[in-house]
Protein backbone atom coordinates (compact mmCIF):
# COMPACT_ATOMS: atom_id res chain seq x y z
CA UNK A 1 0.00 0.00 0.00
CA UNK A 2 1.45 3.35 -1.01
CA UNK A 3 0.64 6.95 -0.18
CA UNK A 4 2.26 10.32 -0.65
CA UNK A 5 4.54 9.66 2.29
CA UNK A 6 5.95 6.48 0.78
CA UNK A 7 4.90 2.84 0.94
CA UNK A 8 3.05 1.70 4.03
CA UNK A 9 3.97 -1.83 5.01
CA UNK A 10 1.39 -4.16 6.50
CA UNK A 11 3.38 -6.31 8.88
CA UNK A 12 2.46 -9.88 8.00
CA UNK A 13 4.65 -12.95 7.73
CA UNK A 14 4.48 -14.18 4.14
CA UNK A 15 5.00 -17.82 3.14
CA UNK A 16 6.23 -18.85 -0.29
CA UNK A 17 4.82 -21.76 -2.32
CA UNK A 18 7.97 -23.77 -1.56
CA UNK A 19 7.54 -23.27 2.18
CA UNK A 20 3.87 -24.26 2.05
CA UNK A 21 4.81 -27.47 0.17
CA UNK A 22 7.55 -28.11 2.74
CA UNK A 23 5.19 -27.72 5.70
CA UNK A 24 2.56 -29.91 4.01
CA UNK A 25 5.13 -32.61 3.39
CA UNK A 26 6.16 -32.54 7.06
CA UNK A 27 2.53 -33.03 8.13
CA UNK A 28 2.14 -35.98 5.74
CA UNK A 29 5.40 -37.50 6.99
CA UNK A 30 4.44 -37.32 10.64
CA UNK A 31 0.95 -38.68 9.94
CA UNK A 32 2.52 -41.68 8.19
CA UNK A 33 5.05 -42.05 10.99
CA UNK A 34 2.27 -42.11 13.58
CA UNK A 35 0.65 -45.08 11.88
CA UNK A 36 3.92 -46.99 11.57
CA UNK A 37 5.17 -46.45 15.11
CA UNK A 38 1.84 -47.46 16.65
CA UNK A 39 2.71 -51.10 15.81
CA UNK A 40 6.28 -50.94 17.07
CA UNK A 41 6.10 -51.49 20.81
CA UNK A 42 9.87 -51.32 21.26
CA UNK A 43 9.91 -47.62 20.61
CA UNK A 44 9.26 -45.21 23.44
CA UNK A 45 6.45 -42.95 22.29
CA UNK A 46 5.80 -39.37 23.24
CA UNK A 47 2.31 -38.28 22.25
CA UNK A 48 1.93 -34.69 21.13
CA UNK A 49 -1.60 -34.06 19.96
CA UNK A 50 -1.93 -36.32 16.86
CA UNK A 51 1.82 -36.74 16.26
CA UNK A 52 4.12 -39.43 17.60
CA UNK A 53 7.88 -39.18 17.88
CA UNK A 54 10.57 -41.67 18.77
CA UNK A 55 12.10 -40.11 21.88
CA UNK A 56 14.59 -38.96 21.10
CA UNK A 57 16.82 -39.08 18.01
CA UNK A 58 20.28 -37.50 17.88
CA UNK A 59 18.68 -34.39 16.39
CA UNK A 60 16.07 -34.16 19.12
CA UNK A 61 16.10 -33.51 22.84
CA UNK A 62 13.80 -32.61 25.68
CA UNK A 63 13.66 -29.24 27.46
CA UNK A 64 16.19 -29.89 30.23
CA UNK A 65 15.55 -26.61 32.05
CA UNK A 66 12.80 -23.97 31.90
CA UNK A 67 13.04 -21.89 28.74
CA UNK A 68 12.42 -18.15 28.52
CA UNK A 69 9.17 -17.26 26.70
CA UNK A 70 9.40 -14.51 24.08
CA UNK A 71 6.51 -12.94 22.17
CA UNK A 72 7.37 -11.93 18.61
CA UNK A 73 5.81 -8.91 16.94
CA UNK A 74 3.62 -11.38 14.97
CA UNK A 75 2.11 -12.39 18.36
CA UNK A 76 3.76 -15.80 18.14
CA UNK A 77 5.18 -17.29 21.33
CA UNK A 78 8.69 -18.74 21.15
CA UNK A 79 11.15 -20.08 23.68
CA UNK A 80 14.86 -19.52 24.21
CA UNK A 81 16.42 -22.98 24.50
CA UNK A 82 20.05 -24.08 24.84
CA UNK A 83 21.65 -26.87 22.81
CA UNK A 84 24.32 -29.31 24.04
CA UNK A 85 27.07 -26.82 23.18
CA UNK A 86 25.47 -24.19 25.38
CA UNK A 87 24.32 -21.92 22.53
CA UNK A 88 20.79 -20.55 22.71
CA UNK A 89 18.22 -20.51 19.93
CA UNK A 90 14.80 -18.86 19.86
CA UNK A 91 12.39 -21.48 18.49
CA UNK A 92 8.64 -21.54 17.76
CA UNK A 93 6.17 -24.08 19.11
CA UNK A 94 3.98 -26.47 17.19
CA UNK A 95 1.10 -26.47 17.83
CA UNK A 96 1.40 -22.78 18.61
CA UNK A 97 1.29 -21.82 22.26
CA UNK A 98 -2.18 -20.27 22.68
CA UNK A 99 -2.62 -16.58 23.63
CA UNK A 100 -1.98 -15.96 27.29
CA UNK A 101 -3.43 -13.57 29.86
CA UNK A 102 -1.52 -10.76 31.52
CA UNK A 103 0.19 -13.13 33.96
CA UNK A 104 2.50 -14.28 31.14
CA UNK A 105 5.21 -11.71 30.41
CA UNK A 106 7.49 -11.90 27.39
CA UNK A 107 11.12 -11.85 28.45
CA UNK A 108 10.48 -12.97 32.02
CA UNK A 109 8.05 -15.92 32.19
CA UNK A 110 9.57 -19.37 31.67
CA UNK A 111 8.08 -22.66 30.50
CA UNK A 112 8.99 -26.21 31.50
CA UNK A 113 7.56 -29.44 30.09
CA UNK A 114 8.35 -33.10 30.68
CA UNK A 115 7.22 -34.22 27.23
CA UNK A 116 8.05 -31.35 24.86
CA UNK A 117 10.53 -32.31 22.14
CA UNK A 118 13.02 -29.92 20.53
CA UNK A 119 13.84 -30.79 16.92
CA UNK A 120 17.13 -28.99 16.33
CA UNK A 121 17.17 -29.72 12.58
CA UNK A 122 13.72 -28.27 11.95
CA UNK A 123 14.09 -25.55 14.58
CA UNK A 124 10.75 -26.38 16.25
CA UNK A 125 9.53 -27.26 19.73
CA UNK A 126 6.79 -29.92 19.63
CA UNK A 127 4.53 -29.16 22.57
CA UNK A 128 1.79 -31.30 24.07
CA UNK A 129 -0.88 -28.83 25.17
CA UNK A 130 -2.95 -31.33 27.12
CA UNK A 131 -3.91 -29.99 30.52
CA UNK A 132 -1.06 -30.07 32.99
CA UNK A 133 1.58 -30.99 30.42
CA UNK A 134 3.55 -27.76 30.71
CA UNK A 135 4.22 -25.40 33.61
CA UNK A 136 4.73 -21.64 33.51
CA UNK A 137 7.11 -19.97 35.95
CA UNK A 138 6.97 -16.30 36.93
CA UNK A 139 10.52 -15.01 36.58
CA UNK A 140 9.65 -11.32 36.32
CA UNK A 141 11.70 -10.26 39.33
CA UNK A 142 14.84 -12.08 38.22
CA UNK A 143 14.71 -11.80 34.44
CA UNK A 144 17.79 -12.95 32.56
CA UNK A 145 17.59 -10.36 29.82
CA UNK A 146 19.38 -7.04 30.22
CA UNK A 147 16.58 -5.31 28.34
CA UNK A 148 14.06 -6.31 31.01
CA UNK A 149 13.28 -4.09 33.97
CA UNK A 150 11.17 -1.13 34.93
CA UNK A 151 13.44 1.45 33.27
CA UNK A 152 14.27 -0.18 29.95
CA UNK A 153 13.13 2.98 28.13
CA UNK A 154 15.48 5.20 30.11
CA UNK A 155 19.27 5.46 30.24
CA UNK A 156 22.24 4.77 28.01
CA UNK A 157 21.88 1.68 25.80
CA UNK A 158 24.37 -0.09 23.54
CA UNK A 159 23.24 -1.46 20.17
CA UNK A 160 24.92 -3.92 17.80
CA UNK A 161 23.97 -3.91 14.12
CA UNK A 162 24.56 -7.25 12.35
CA UNK A 163 25.00 -7.31 8.56
CA UNK A 164 24.47 -10.86 7.29
CA UNK A 165 25.87 -12.35 4.08
CA UNK A 166 25.22 -15.84 2.66
CA UNK A 167 26.93 -17.77 -0.15
CA UNK A 168 24.45 -16.38 -2.67
CA UNK A 169 23.04 -13.17 -1.19
CA UNK A 170 24.20 -9.94 0.41
CA UNK A 171 22.56 -6.93 2.08
CA UNK A 172 22.24 -3.98 -0.32
CA UNK A 173 23.82 -1.34 1.90
CA UNK A 174 27.35 -1.69 3.24
CA UNK A 175 28.22 -1.46 6.91
CA UNK A 176 29.06 2.24 6.91
CA UNK A 177 25.77 3.11 5.19
CA UNK A 178 23.76 1.06 7.66
CA UNK A 179 25.59 2.62 10.60
CA UNK A 180 24.76 6.08 9.31
CA UNK A 181 21.07 5.21 8.92
CA UNK A 182 20.86 3.86 12.48
CA UNK A 183 23.31 6.03 14.42
CA UNK A 184 24.14 9.01 12.17
CA UNK A 185 27.85 8.13 12.19
CA UNK A 186 28.40 9.81 8.80
CA UNK A 187 26.11 12.77 9.31
CA UNK A 188 22.56 11.46 8.81
CA UNK A 189 20.51 13.93 10.85
CA UNK A 190 17.34 11.84 11.35
CA UNK A 191 18.08 8.31 12.49
CA UNK A 192 16.96 5.80 15.11
CA UNK A 193 19.38 7.06 17.75
CA UNK A 194 18.53 10.73 17.26
CA UNK A 195 14.77 10.11 17.26
CA UNK A 196 14.77 8.22 20.56
CA UNK A 197 16.99 10.90 22.06
CA UNK A 198 14.64 13.66 20.85
CA UNK A 199 11.35 11.99 21.79
CA UNK A 200 12.66 11.14 25.26
CA UNK A 201 14.19 14.58 25.88
CA UNK A 202 17.56 12.91 26.28
CA UNK A 203 16.34 10.22 28.70
CA UNK A 204 17.00 7.33 26.26
CA UNK A 205 20.34 7.35 24.44
CA UNK A 206 21.00 4.38 22.13
CA UNK A 207 24.61 4.33 21.00
CA UNK A 208 26.58 2.06 18.64
CA UNK A 209 28.62 -0.75 20.13
CA UNK A 210 32.26 0.28 20.66
CA UNK A 211 34.78 -0.58 17.95
CA UNK A 212 36.67 -3.86 18.27
CA UNK A 213 38.62 -6.03 15.86
CA UNK A 214 35.28 -7.17 14.35
CA UNK A 215 32.98 -4.20 15.09
CA UNK A 216 33.17 -0.91 13.18
CA UNK A 217 30.79 1.98 13.90
CA UNK A 218 28.47 -0.40 15.70
CA UNK A 219 28.33 -2.92 12.81
CA UNK A 220 29.60 -6.51 12.73
CA UNK A 221 29.70 -8.59 9.53
CA UNK A 222 28.47 -12.20 9.78
CA UNK A 223 28.94 -14.67 6.92
CA UNK A 224 26.63 -17.71 6.94
CA UNK A 225 27.86 -20.71 4.97
CA UNK A 226 24.44 -21.40 3.48
CA UNK A 227 22.50 -20.72 0.29
CA UNK A 228 19.66 -18.35 1.05
CA UNK A 229 17.27 -19.95 -1.45
CA UNK A 230 17.46 -23.21 0.50
CA UNK A 231 16.60 -21.74 3.91
CA UNK A 232 13.72 -19.96 5.61
CA UNK A 233 14.07 -16.69 7.52
CA UNK A 234 13.75 -18.29 10.98
CA UNK A 235 16.60 -20.67 10.20
CA UNK A 236 18.85 -17.84 9.01
CA UNK A 237 18.09 -15.79 12.11
CA UNK A 238 18.84 -18.77 14.34
CA UNK A 239 22.19 -19.43 12.61
CA UNK A 240 23.08 -15.74 12.95
CA UNK A 241 22.36 -15.78 16.68
CA UNK A 242 24.65 -18.81 17.13
CA UNK A 243 27.38 -17.08 15.09
CA UNK A 244 27.11 -14.03 17.36
CA UNK A 245 27.50 -16.22 20.43
CA UNK A 246 30.68 -17.71 18.98
CA UNK A 247 32.02 -14.19 18.39
CA UNK A 248 30.95 -12.48 21.61
CA UNK A 249 30.06 -15.22 24.07
CA UNK A 250 26.93 -17.11 25.00
CA UNK A 251 25.49 -14.17 26.95
CA UNK A 252 25.57 -11.86 23.92
CA UNK A 253 21.89 -11.05 24.49
CA UNK A 254 22.91 -9.54 27.84
CA UNK A 255 26.06 -7.87 26.55
CA UNK A 256 24.14 -5.62 24.13
CA UNK A 257 20.83 -3.93 24.86
CA UNK A 258 19.74 -4.19 21.23
CA UNK A 259 20.89 -6.60 18.51
CA UNK A 260 19.56 -5.70 15.06
CA UNK A 261 20.00 -8.47 12.47
CA UNK A 262 19.86 -7.33 8.82
CA UNK A 263 19.22 -10.23 6.42
CA UNK A 264 19.57 -10.16 2.60
CA UNK A 265 16.78 -11.00 0.19
CA UNK A 266 16.52 -14.42 -1.46
CA UNK A 267 15.29 -16.80 1.24
CA UNK A 268 12.49 -19.34 0.72
CA UNK A 269 10.06 -17.08 2.53
CA UNK A 270 9.94 -13.32 3.05
CA UNK A 271 9.19 -10.76 5.73
CA UNK A 272 9.61 -7.05 6.43
CA UNK A 273 10.86 -6.95 10.02
CA UNK A 274 10.07 -8.31 13.46
CA UNK A 275 11.21 -7.88 17.06
CA UNK A 276 10.73 -9.63 20.38
CA UNK A 277 8.91 -7.93 23.26
CA UNK A 278 11.16 -7.21 26.24
CA UNK A 279 14.16 -8.84 24.59
CA UNK A 280 17.21 -7.55 22.75
CA UNK A 281 16.82 -9.10 19.27
CA UNK A 282 15.09 -7.71 16.18
CA UNK A 283 15.47 -8.68 12.50
CA UNK A 284 15.08 -6.78 9.21
CA UNK A 285 14.83 -7.67 5.55
CA UNK A 286 17.49 -5.77 3.59
CA UNK A 287 16.23 -2.24 2.76
CA UNK A 288 13.66 -2.32 5.60
CA UNK A 289 16.61 -1.77 7.93
CA UNK A 290 17.15 1.67 6.36
CA UNK A 291 13.62 2.98 6.97
CA UNK A 292 13.36 5.11 10.11
CA UNK A 293 9.83 4.15 11.11
CA UNK A 294 10.66 0.44 10.77
CA UNK A 295 13.70 0.90 13.00
CA UNK A 296 11.69 2.76 15.64
CA UNK A 297 8.86 0.22 15.51
CA UNK A 298 11.01 -2.86 16.09
CA UNK A 299 13.29 -1.34 18.74
CA UNK A 300 10.14 -0.24 20.56
CA UNK A 301 9.06 -3.89 20.63
CA UNK A 302 12.33 -4.61 22.47
CA UNK A 303 11.31 -1.88 24.91
CA UNK A 304 8.01 -3.67 25.59
CA UNK A 305 5.63 -1.83 23.25
CA UNK A 306 3.07 -3.64 21.11
CA UNK A 307 1.05 -2.64 18.06
CA UNK A 308 -1.47 0.19 17.96
CA UNK A 309 -4.67 0.20 15.94
CA UNK A 310 -7.99 1.97 15.47
CA UNK A 311 -11.60 0.77 15.42
CA UNK A 312 -12.58 1.91 11.92
CA UNK A 313 -11.59 1.13 8.34
CA UNK A 314 -10.05 -2.04 6.87
CA UNK A 315 -9.32 -5.09 9.02
CA UNK A 316 -5.60 -4.31 9.22
CA UNK A 317 -6.46 -0.98 10.87
CA UNK A 318 -7.44 -2.91 14.00
CA UNK A 319 -3.78 -3.78 14.43
CA UNK A 320 -1.78 -1.05 12.67
CA UNK A 321 -4.16 1.84 11.96
CA UNK A 322 -2.96 4.14 14.75
CA UNK A 323 -0.30 6.16 12.93
CA UNK A 324 -0.20 8.88 15.57
CA UNK A 325 3.07 7.18 16.59
CA UNK A 326 5.54 4.57 15.42
CA UNK A 327 3.66 1.43 16.53
CA UNK A 328 1.13 1.52 13.68
CA UNK A 329 1.98 1.13 9.99
CA UNK A 330 5.50 1.94 8.85
CA UNK A 331 6.68 4.01 5.89
CA UNK A 332 9.30 3.42 3.20
CA UNK A 333 11.20 6.57 4.09
CA UNK A 334 14.83 6.94 5.11
CA UNK A 335 14.08 10.13 7.06
CA UNK A 336 10.76 10.54 8.81
CA UNK A 337 8.05 10.76 9.72
CA UNK A 338 8.99 12.95 12.67
CA UNK A 339 6.72 11.71 15.44
CA UNK A 340 6.96 9.68 18.66
CA UNK A 341 4.53 7.31 20.44
CA UNK A 342 0.86 7.27 21.43
CA UNK A 343 -0.56 7.88 24.92
CA UNK A 344 -0.27 4.40 26.51
CA UNK A 345 3.17 3.83 25.02
CA UNK A 346 4.46 7.22 26.13
CA UNK A 347 3.15 6.52 29.64
CA UNK A 348 4.93 3.14 29.74
CA UNK A 349 8.24 4.57 28.51
CA UNK A 350 8.17 7.08 31.36
CA UNK A 351 9.79 9.99 29.50
CA UNK A 352 7.16 12.51 30.71
CA UNK A 353 6.53 10.87 34.07
CA UNK A 354 6.29 14.11 36.04
CA UNK A 355 3.50 15.25 33.71
CA UNK A 356 1.27 12.20 34.21
CA UNK A 357 -2.21 12.52 35.71
CA UNK A 358 -4.15 9.51 37.05
CA UNK A 359 -7.94 9.93 37.19
CA UNK A 360 -10.72 7.82 38.68
CA UNK A 361 -13.91 9.48 37.39
CA UNK A 362 -16.13 7.17 39.45
CA UNK A 363 -14.96 9.01 42.54
CA UNK A 364 -14.08 12.52 41.32
CA UNK A 365 -14.51 14.75 38.28
CA UNK A 366 -11.33 16.08 36.65
CA UNK A 367 -10.89 19.16 34.46
CA UNK A 368 -7.55 20.38 33.19
CA UNK A 369 -5.31 21.31 30.27
CA UNK A 370 -3.21 18.84 28.30
CA UNK A 371 -0.10 19.94 26.38
CA UNK A 372 1.31 18.05 23.41
CA UNK A 373 4.57 16.16 23.94
CA UNK A 374 6.45 18.83 21.97
CA UNK A 375 5.42 21.31 24.68
CA UNK A 376 6.48 19.12 27.60
CA UNK A 377 8.66 20.88 30.15
CA UNK A 378 11.08 19.13 32.47
CA UNK A 379 9.63 20.87 35.52
CA UNK A 380 6.35 18.99 35.01
CA UNK A 381 4.24 22.14 35.19
CA UNK A 382 2.25 21.10 32.10
CA UNK A 383 0.13 17.95 32.08
CA UNK A 384 0.82 15.74 29.06
CA UNK A 385 -0.89 12.38 29.68
CA UNK A 386 -4.02 11.27 31.53
CA UNK A 387 -4.68 7.69 32.59
CA UNK A 388 -8.21 6.65 33.48
CA UNK A 389 -7.84 3.80 35.93
CA UNK A 390 -9.42 0.66 34.50
CA UNK A 391 -9.68 -2.95 35.61
CA UNK A 392 -7.63 -6.11 35.13
CA UNK A 393 -8.35 -6.22 31.39
CA UNK A 394 -7.90 -2.63 30.18
CA UNK A 395 -6.98 0.98 30.94
CA UNK A 396 -7.73 4.19 29.01
CA UNK A 397 -5.31 7.02 28.18
CA UNK A 398 -5.87 10.53 26.90
CA UNK A 399 -3.36 12.76 25.10
CA UNK A 400 -3.41 15.90 22.95
CA UNK A 401 -1.75 14.91 19.66
CA UNK A 402 -0.38 18.32 18.75
CA UNK A 403 1.55 18.20 15.47
CA UNK A 404 4.45 20.51 16.22
CA UNK A 405 8.14 20.12 16.99
CA UNK A 406 9.22 16.57 17.74
CA UNK A 407 5.72 15.36 16.74
CA UNK A 408 5.25 17.56 13.65
CA UNK A 409 4.67 14.69 11.18
CA UNK A 410 2.26 12.59 13.22
CA UNK A 411 -0.30 11.03 10.88
CA UNK A 412 -3.51 10.02 12.66
CA UNK A 413 -5.54 12.45 14.76
CA UNK A 414 -3.40 15.52 14.16
CA UNK A 415 -4.21 18.29 16.65
CA UNK A 416 -6.97 16.20 18.20
CA UNK A 417 -7.54 14.70 21.62
CA UNK A 418 -7.05 10.93 21.40
CA UNK A 419 -8.70 8.40 23.71
CA UNK A 420 -6.80 5.11 23.60
CA UNK A 421 -7.61 1.76 25.20
CA UNK A 422 -4.77 -0.54 26.26
CA UNK A 423 -5.32 -4.26 26.52
CA UNK A 424 -3.69 -5.77 29.62
CA UNK A 425 -3.15 -9.13 27.95
CA UNK A 426 0.35 -10.42 27.34
CA UNK A 427 0.78 -8.40 24.12
CA UNK A 428 -0.38 -5.04 25.61
CA UNK A 429 -1.88 -3.91 22.28
CA UNK A 430 -3.53 -0.48 22.11
CA UNK A 431 -6.53 0.85 20.17
CA UNK A 432 -7.69 4.43 19.63
CA UNK A 433 -11.40 4.48 20.44
CA UNK A 434 -12.06 8.21 19.89
CA UNK A 435 -10.33 11.19 18.27
CA UNK A 436 -11.99 14.43 19.31
CA UNK A 437 -12.03 18.07 18.26
CA UNK A 438 -13.20 20.99 20.41
CA UNK A 439 -16.81 20.57 21.53
CA UNK A 440 -16.92 16.79 21.00
CA UNK A 441 -17.49 14.21 23.71
CA UNK A 442 -16.66 10.51 24.10
CA UNK A 443 -18.63 8.05 26.21
CA UNK A 444 -17.27 4.92 27.90
CA UNK A 445 -20.49 3.01 28.57
CA UNK A 446 -21.04 0.98 31.74
CA UNK A 447 -17.50 1.73 32.84
CA UNK A 448 -15.92 -1.23 34.67
CA UNK A 449 -19.37 -2.82 34.88
CA UNK A 450 -20.42 -0.12 37.36
CA UNK A 451 -23.62 0.69 35.51
CA UNK A 452 -22.31 4.25 35.12
CA UNK A 453 -21.02 5.94 31.98
CA UNK A 454 -17.78 7.91 31.88
CA UNK A 455 -17.70 11.05 29.72
CA UNK A 456 -14.67 12.76 28.18
CA UNK A 457 -15.41 16.23 26.77
CA UNK A 458 -13.01 18.50 24.87
CA UNK A 459 -13.96 22.03 25.88
CA UNK A 460 -11.29 23.94 23.99
CA UNK A 461 -8.25 23.40 21.73
CA UNK A 462 -5.56 26.01 21.18
CA UNK A 463 -1.92 25.57 22.15
CA UNK A 464 -3.23 23.02 24.63
CA UNK A 465 -6.49 21.10 25.03
CA UNK A 466 -8.88 21.66 27.92
CA UNK A 467 -10.82 18.53 28.81
CA UNK A 468 -13.21 17.31 31.47
CA UNK A 469 -13.70 13.73 32.66
CA UNK A 470 -16.62 12.65 34.84
CA UNK A 471 -19.07 9.84 35.48
CA UNK A 472 -22.84 9.70 35.39
CA UNK A 473 -24.65 9.49 38.75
Amino acid sequence: MFNKDGPTFIRKREYSINQKIYLLSRICFFSFYACMTATQSKLTEVKIRRFFFAAASSNQSTISEPCLLLLSSEKEWRCMVFNDEGYFKVLPFTPSLPPQDNTIISGSTKLSSSSAIIDWNDGIIYLNQDAGDYILHDEQRKSRSKISGEKKGIGKKVALLVRVTTNDATVTRNGNELSDKWFGTSGDQMNMSSRFNECSYGKLRIQPAPDTSVISNGVVEVKLNINAFEKIIDRAESLTVVALQKLFGQNVYNKYDHIMIVLPLGFKDSFFAHGYLNFSISSYSDEQASYLSVQMHEIAHNLGLSHSGILTGPKDNRKYGDTSGYMGNSYGLDDGPRMCFNGPHSWKLGWYRNSHVTVNPLTKKWTGNLAGISNYVESGTRNVLVKIVGDRSEDFYINFNRSTGINSQTKFGRNKVLVTRQNKGSDLSTTIVQNLIAGQQATLKNFLGSGRNVYIKVRKIANSAKISIWASP
